[in-house]
């Protein structure tokens, strides 16, 4: 069974983890629980964690630009019950590729 974790962008730029509220504005964790200034998130930048991950356990989010295999760089989505990978300029679902394990993040649609 996979983690079940989340990812949203701080308000002051740094990447938060945890489990989001249902307002989806705030990312709880065990390290920031004392202090609610330090997981308020940009509610846009909410991505959840694929399952998959990459090198030195880095983790592979929604909102991650990924490249895989020979395909183009393409944006990592939650489509029809699993994790894809858009290439960037098209939604047309013959292009769609489900994400593997051969995925690389090379940056995110947030940065």
């Amino acid at each position: 069974m996979r983690e079940i974790l989340f990812r949203g962008k701080g308000k002051n730029g740094s990447w938060i983890y945890g489990i989001p509220t249902f307002e989806l504005n705030f990312i709880f964790n065990s390290e920031q629980f004392n202090n609610p200034d330090n997981y308020g998130i940009i509610p846009d930048t909410l991505g959840q964690f694929t399952g998959f991950i990459y090198e030195l356990n880095k983790y592979i989010f929604e909102g991650d630009l990924v490249k895989q295999d020979k395909e183009p760089i393409g944006k990592v989505e939650f489509y029809l019950g699993m994790f894809v990978i858009i290439p960037i300029g098209k939604f047309n679902e013959p292009h769609l590729r489900r994400l593997n394990g051969n995925a690389k993040v090379v940056g995110n649609i947030h940065d």
